[in-house]
């Protein structure tokens, strides 16, 4: 293992228990101020710690990294130098998509195997046995050598940064809903009408499942009525900043809004809802892209011209 912190330890302790011989190294493990804590924890699991990470990949066969994000690339290539065929390297902490696309290119040019693994629930909860996703050329075996020890693995593709990508977007929406309930409370609180606002979002949500037709209904409305929706979400911020609440993400909800209102698809569509969801997101997506095709040829010579996509107007300087 290279990084034992929380995750760490319980993958330490769990797999010991199953009778895996387990090394494991922390570059803090011998400075303050959590030297001795990560020592003291080594020893409750059973797990030795060795002197660095080229120790650690030299001695193992499956090498699990677990460290923070912006460290995974740094914890790869070092890993890399003592990495051959046979061997397994995992990924287990919070890097970007394209960064375990780009150290699966690493570890796999020495001939073992990556295999990107995106944590999807609690190891102080769960201990080793907590869910995840796994993806890479090797998620199939990774997935075949651990789930006898009490891993639980879902595969979800040979592509790296698959399994990643799947726990960030989630937390768009996850963390999203944790920012707006705490917004929503707030100002609640100042009118005394929580328990009505928040029933009334309760009964509005138990109407059908969320996906698909929650989804469904939400985008396919939105495409006929962004314009009306945009204008009571700055009505929404108006009122919240009256009664003293900051309006972070009410204020991102009216922009989004608008913008997708800026985009014309009431009257593509005409006054008919669209059929589906993704029928709405192919417009908005090619409309998109239209747009930052006229933004990049107007960049660089500042003579093109570009549709304003927030009111419909076509503007540029010089001739067109």
């Amino acid at each position: 293992m290279i990084g034992f912190g929380e995750v760490g330890r319980s993958l330490g302790a769990g797999l010991a228990s199953q009778g895996v011989e387990v090394v494991a190294f922390d570059k803090g493990y011998l400075s303050p101020p959590f030297g001795d804590l990560i020592q003291r924890k080594a020893r409750e699991a059973g797990v030795p710690l060795s002197g660095s990470v080229e120790e650690v990949v030299e001695q193992s066969d499956l090498i699990l990294a677990v460290v923070p994000g912006p460290a995974a690339p740094e914890a790869a290539s070092l890993a890399a130098a003592r990495l051959g065929p046979g061997k397994f390297y995992v990924d287990m902490g919070t890097a970007t998509p394209p960064m375990k696309e780009r150290m699966a290119g690493m570890i796999e040019e020495t001939g073992a195997a990556f295999v990107d693994v995106a944590i999807m629930g609690s190891p102080v909860q769960d201990g080793h046995r907590f869910p995840t996703l796994a993806s890479g050329r090797g998620a199939d075996e990774f997935r075949r050598l651990v789930e006898p020890l009490g891993m639980r693995v879902t595969v979800v593709g040979e592509r790296p940064g698959r399994a990643a990508a799947i726990k960030m977007f989630r937390s768009i929406f996850m963390k999203g809903i944790e920012a707006l309930v705490i917004e929503t409370l707030m100002s609640c609180c100042s009118w005394d009408v929580v328990d009505e606002v928040m029933g009334s979002i309760s009964a509005s949500l138990a109407k059908m499942p969320f996906y698909p037709d929650q989804v469904n209904f939400l985008v396919t409305t939105d495409a006929i009525h962004a314009e009306r929706r945009a204008k009571e979400m700055d009505m929404v911020v108006e009122t919240m900043q009256a009664v003293g609440v900051e309006p972070r993400m009410s204020r991102a909800t009216a922009e989004m809004i608008h913008w997708m209102a800026s985009l014309g698809l009431k009257e593509h569509f005409g006054v008919e809802l669209p059929s589906d969801w993704r029928k709405v997101l192919d417009e908005v997506l090619k409309r998109r892209a239209v747009a930052q095709k006229l933004s990049q040829i107007d960049r660089p010579t500042g003579t093109g011209y570009h549709r304003d996509m927030r009111n419909g107007e076509t503007r540029g300087g010089g001739s067109r």
